[in-house]
């Protein structure tokens, strides 16, 4: 099976995130709320 991070991307420099909704790239951290990934650029 595919893990979901896998397949979600940093909107600001779209390199990969962590299982912590972490960039690796650019460090800006991401949440999950209500099993809902927001993955937003906040800025």
């Amino acid at each position: 099976m595919i893990s979901a991070y896998k397949l979600l991307c940093c909107p600001l420099c779209k390199s990969a995130v962590t299982e912590e909704l972490k960039c690796l790239t650019c460090g800006e951290k991401y949440t999950l709320i209500d099993d809902v990934y927001v993955i937003i650029n906040p800025k």
